[in-house]
């Protein structure tokens, strides 16, 4: 038999084609350069204020100049997979409290930074404990001053352990600080107790300090970022009539701009609607830091937060966009308005939202895409 011919495949000799792999090779190596050139440029950045704040810190100088080739090969090897800004100093406080961190090998950048926001944290809550579990004596025990409202007669202060709390409740007649239940959340770090108070001015008649006496006694729940109770003396509820309303108002702003321990925003995102029962809001309208606004024109940069709002009913005849707005805003979801039926003529295969009487195969007719159904909104 003859042996058959050896297959030998076509070899692709078109000059175009092998510049373009050429080309597209120098244009990786290219920008894998520039890259490397970006990393090395912010290494160089972080590495100098680094030395100088691990100097500030008494760090041992013989660690560290031992250290800093294995710290630059770490440096590079993170802002590969993290090209965001590294901030010196908080490098510089994760080493000093993982210093054999820098030497391990299987210890990088961000399981020292890891280490060190977990050690942040344990410190923050044994600080936090302390403070709660102050029994009082002859030594000064200040509260926490937060902020003070524009005009300066008054301050949101944080409320730290029971003997504050104790005098809390004592001048302001409510259960605070009757028992255990609210320091005991304080320690977990579940609450916070805070107090709007009259800010202390010197009396240039006696020469003494006046004032600094609590108005509204606030819960802060931390997890949830809500606000669980407002109260007056005597667990009274806030009222538009009161004096100093709009400072208090203002400060609820400041509060939502105001940090934890853990350095989260206060940003509460409710309050509990029982503790506004004393504020009146008509139908479509917010009451926000600027006063009462038409919802239809309500701004958050122009008119601030929404302290409360007022009923806003929706039905086959209110304007599909300022109907999506409100659902926007009472439900948190964003709807396009092919989404959004106010009636059995508007369902269609992307139906999300559906607001109208229930007719017969409803059920049938509607999309798998349904996510809720109203009868009438937003009660039902």
């Amino acid at each position: 038999m003859e042996e058959s011919p050896q297959f030998i495949p076509p070899q692709n000799t078109d000059p175009d084609r092998e510049e373009v792999l050429r080309l597209r090779k120098l244009r990786k190596e290219q920008a894998k350069a520039e890259k490397q050139s970006e990393i090395d440029a912010k290494v160089r950045e972080i590495t100098l204020p680094l030395v100088h704040a691990l100097s500030a810190r008494n760090f041992d100088a013989g660690i560290l100049a031992g250290s800093l080739e294995s710290i630059i090969d770490k440096l590079k090897y993170y802002l590969q997979k993290n090209p965001e800004t590294l901030d010196p100093n908080t490098l510089a406080d994760a080493i000093v409290d993982s210093p054999h961190c820098i030497s391990d090998p299987n210890c990088g950048i961000s399981g020292l930074l890891k280490a060190h926001e977990m050690k942040t944290l344990e410190r923050i809550a044994e600080i936090r404990k302390n403070k709660a579990e102050y029994k009082g004596g002859e030594e000064l025990n200040p509260y926490e001053a937060l902020f003070e409202t524009d005009s300066g007669e008054y301050y949101m202060a944080r409320l730290l352990n029971m003997p504050h709390l104790k005098e809390e409740s004592a001048f302001m007649n409510h259960c605070v600080g009757t028992s255990d239940s609210y320091i005991n959340k304080m320690k977990r770090g579940d609450i916070e107790i805070l107090s709007f108070r009259k800010s202390p001015k010197i009396n240039p008649e006696t020469n003494q300090f006046e004032g600094d006496e609590p108005i509204m006694t606030i819960e802060y729940d931390v997890r949830s970022k809500s606000i669980l109770q407002i109260k007056k003396k005597s667990d009274e509820y806030l009222n538009t009539n009161d004096s100093f309303f709009e400072d208090f108002v203002e400060a609820l702003g400041k509060l939502k701009e105001s940090e934890t321990d853990t350095g989260d925003k206060r940003d509460f995102q409710s309050i509990n609607p029982l503790e506004l029962n004393n504020i009146k809001v008509e139908d479509y309208y917010v009451y926000t830091e600027k006063g009462s606004i038409p919802f239809e024109k309500y701004d958050e940069k122009e008119h601030g937060f929404i302290l409360k709002d007022g009923s806003m009913f929706i039905d086959a005849n209110t304007d599909k966009y300022f109907a999506l707005k409100i659902l926007k805003f009472k439900l948190g979801i964003d709807l396009a308005p092919n989404e959004f039926a106010q009636d059995r003529s508007e369902v269609n295969e992307k139906t999300r939202l559906f607001i109208g009487s229930l007719y017969s195969n409803i059920f049938k007719e509607l999309p798998q895409t349904l996510e809720h159904i109203y009868t009438k909104f937003p009660e039902q």
